[in-house]
């Protein structure tokens, strides 16, 4: 079971190192994190996310920029944890905090609940944590566990 997690990690991971980031500004330039962007009137949040309202409208609308976010939250959390974490085959950050972060600083903020992350004595154990996700740069800010 984690041989074939990890063989599909490493293909999802190949695969969004050979593709274009859904997430890249498309050459939108930005003040230092002082603005989102201007927005067409013909753009909509599922081909732009500065067009999306909310975090809610944009995890609905922008599948793919959402589960890049996803992938790259769960593989940074990989890197991260000390201990390791293992995870169920559906599980890495399918939830979010709606609290418009989006719209202020392009920050999305993914919780995960189902990732066992490792300890000291090797134990394994659920631990909710939470990843923000930089629309701008298309790039992971930070994960953090709750312990």
């Amino acid at each position: 079971m984690l041989k074939g997690f990890l063989l599909l990690l490493l293909i999802i991971t190949a695969i969004g190192w050979f593709s274009e980031n859904p997430d890249s500004d498309g050459g939108v330039s930005n003040d230092e994190r002082g603005g989102i962007g201007v927005v067409s009137r013909s753009e909509n949040c599922k081909t732009n996310w500065r067009a999306c309202e909310t975090n809610e409208a944009f995890v609905e609308q922008n599948e793919d920029g959402f589960n890049w976010a996803r992938i790259q939250c769960k593989y940074y959390a990989n890197s991260v944890a000390k201990y390791g974490v293992e995870w169920d085959w559906l599980s890495g950050y399918y939830s979010y905090i709606n609290n418009g972060s989006l719209r202020k600083d392009g920050t999305l903020l993914l919780i995960d609940t189902d990732g066992r992350w490792g300890n000291a004595f090797g134990a394994f154990g659920k631990v909710r944590s939470e990843c923000g996700y930089d629309l701008i740069s298309g790039s992971v800010l930070y994960v953090l566990p709750d312990h």
